[in-house]
């Protein structure tokens, strides 16, 4: 949020740190670039191998992921939502907080990183309320004019 808005930058892309590359060499994602974080913390990728070295491969990755959120965006608050995050809940933030620390700027504490309580329904319902808050805007610019 900037000034109580959601940031939407110019392009209508902030926030979207699926596709920060995490390795350049890494495997090829759907966006074409190589190596974006989604190729490595996709909730498919957890279902085809799920185990505790993978849950510990994708929490450094993860922590990696959220230290550069940290520290471009200055958020309060990392918050992990979606399939993933519902699948490997409290074991995946416990180990992400446990990691961040070896990535993450010494004002960043790992209690900025959280679990969505909405699942894997958080994306849904976020896109709901800014569909929501844009209807209420423009009947308010109409109401202006």
């Amino acid at each position: 949020m900037y000034e109580r808005q959601v940031y939407h930058g110019a392009r209508f892309h902030a926030g979207e740190v699926g596709h920060i590359p995490l390795d350049p060499d890494g495997p090829p994602c759907g966006c074409g670039k190589r190596g974006c974080a989604e190729v490595f913390l996709s909730y498919r990728r957890w279902q085809e191998g799920a185990s505790e070295e993978l849950l510990k491969e994708m929490a450094e990755r993860l922590a990696h992921l959220c230290a550069i959120t940290l520290s471009t965006l200055d958020p309060g608050l990392v918050v992990l939502g979606g399939p993933l995050a519902e699948a490997t809940g409290e074991k995946l933030l416990e180990e992400v907080r446990k990691r961040l620390p070896r990535y993450a700027l010494k004002v960043h504490e790992p209690d900025q990183v959280v679990l969505s309580p909405f699942g894997r329904d958080a994306a849904l319902l976020g896109a709901g309320a800014l569909a929501a808050s844009r209807f209420v805007d423009s009947l308010a610019f109409e109401e202006v004019m």
